[in-house]
């Protein structure tokens, strides 16, 4: 029910391939990758086996997924990071106009 949920950006800053649904924002949260899966909820569970052999039967393909999950997590951290800078300023230009 987050918005956001703390467990995927948990799993993604440890390098930890995410396979989600694709409820709420996980989706334009997460994009698209090898470090990180979103699948339509009525195909989540073949999905999710499918993407979880494939990363256990190819150590090269999980580590690309490793690499590309913590890639993921430094961008929505710097995302998260401009965003909360602009909301800072736009706050502080307001208090400046009244």
């Amino acid at each position: 029910n987050e918005a956001e949920p703390l467990s995927i950006l948990e799993a993604l800053s440890e390098g930890v391939p995410v396979v989600a649904s694709d409820r709420g924002c996980i989706p334009s949260m997460l994009g698209t990758g090898s470090g990180r899966v979103v699948a339509p909820l009525d195909q989540y569970v073949e999905h999710a086996a499918r993407t979880i052999r494939e990363l256990i039967g190819d150590p090269q393909l999980i580590e690309v997924a490793r690499s590309d999950a913590r890639e993921t997590f430094d961008a929505l951290k710097l995302r998260a990071k401009s965003q909360l800078r602009d909301l800072i300023s736009a706050i502080a230009n307001k208090g400046l106009s009244t």
